[in-house]
């Protein structure tokens, strides 16, 4: 994970993550980084962890009510939303 030092003008390495996923989403929460699942090729997850930006450390979060993969993540009025979804080769339109 990079992080971009504005005194410098340039990004420097900040930490090593290791994430098990690859069609995760981010977002940044209070001092976390939330990681919101989306699985591994077929293997589809509803895991929700956070970085804790502060002390480095990890936290897992309750799980996702429905399986997402591909999806974006967004916050709105202190509520954080998983839209669209990739699931079984189909496109669905839930959040």
């Amino acid at each position: 994970m990079l992080q971009y030092n504005k005194a410098e003008n340039e990004w420097q390495e900040y930490t090593c993550l290791k994430i098990d996923s690859s069609y995760y989403s981010a977002i940044i929460k209070d001092d976390n980084i939330l990681f919101i699942d989306g699985g591994a090729g077929y293997d589809i997850s509803t895991r929700v962890c956070g970085w804790n930006i502060r002390n480095k450390t990890w936290q897992i979060f309750p799980v996702m009510n429905h399986v997402k993969q591909l999806h974006r993540i967004v916050e709105l009025d202190a509520e954080i939303y998983a839209i669209g979804v990739y699931v079984d080769r189909k496109t669905l339109s839930s959040v």
